[in-house]
């Protein structure tokens, strides 16, 4: 059950911010989970600081996130604006090259074999909650991403500035007639969605091995969340991460390969029925 929880908390912190990227510009981020691999990375270097391991992976959860929204400004900023008016195939063609670029800047950096995170003392070994017994390392997401999730609700539904992002998912182009600076908007949100997935992968680096790759499965059941919750959806693709984490966690108890299958089953029985998914709306 632990597992299926992790791994809907942390498709929720990847897909979310797929789900605005999407509602706010159209933009199909293929890289997106490659933000994901640079924060768990980013994780690995500063464990490696002359402080106490505590210490490290408290500031790598500060820092990480702060560092790859700067990397994800920069690509916003300096080649995804270049392309958006040119329909979404060349921004879907643009962000897969950039899949490449980022698995390759791992390998130089970090190399490409298998690396695992050294955890500090309080993460190592497993605390008992009742039936449920539970790894110590897999304790910050189980605690930090559900705060997340409330944080992110908390934003959008009760700030001014979530007010303006939700108004730019419905309709982008009033919202620039009546003053506001899109662009500078997607730009901050963007880099806000860059920021989660990095944090997912701070959060889950201790409990992995970390490789280039390892985007690869996670994309695809990032974009299978968004569809099923809803374009734009923040709660919808909270339900639909905890659906599938709940499938995953089903599909190890049975076989694991189930797990894909049953995913994608899921997403064409809901498009069968609500195409805009459980918590979008028609366009």
């Amino acid at each position: 059950m632990s597992s299926g929880l992790i791994k809907a908390m942390l498709l929720f912190l990847i897909a979310s911010g797929l789900s605005l990227i999407w509602g706010m510009g159209r933009v199909i981020n293929v890289a997106h989970a490659s933000f994901y691999v640079l924060g768990a990375f980013i994780v690995l270097s500063m464990m490696q600081l002359p402080f106490d391991a505590a210490i490290n992976y408290a500031l790598a959860l500060v820092l990480a996130p702060i560092i790859v929204a700067l990397v994800a400004a920069v690509i916003e900023l300096g080649l995804l604006r270049r392309v958006y008016h040119r329909g979404i195939l060349p921004v879907v063609m643009v962000t897969f090259g950039l899949v490449f670029v980022f698995q390759g800047l791992v390998r130089i950096i970090w190399g490409d074999e298998l690396h695992v995170v050294n955890t500090p003392a309080f993460m190592r070994g497993a605390v008992s909650l009742g039936v449920v017994t539970i790894a110590k390392n897999q304790l910050p997401i189980i605690i930090v991403a559900p705060l997340t999730a409330i944080g992110i609700w908390a934003v959008f539904y009760r700030t001014r500035w979530g007010t303006l992002v939700r108004a730019a998912t419905q309709d982008r182009e009033m919202l620039n007639a009546l003053g506001t600076n899109v662009p500078r908007l997607f730009t901050v949100t963007f880099m806000m969605a860059a920021s989660l997935a990095a944090l997912g992968g701070v959060l889950v680096a201790p409990t992995i091995g970390l490789f280039p790759a390892m985007d690869g499965p996670l994309i695809v059941d990032a974009f299978a969340v968004v569809v099923i919750g809803g374009l734009g959806s923040i709660l919808g693709s909270l339900l639909a991460a905890i659906i599938i984490g709940l499938v995953f966690a089903f599909s190890l108890l049975i076989a694991p390969e189930l797990g894909t299958v049953l995913t994608f089953l899921i997403m064409a029985v809901v498009l069968s029925f609500r195409p805009w998914g459980l918590r979008g709306s028609p366009e």
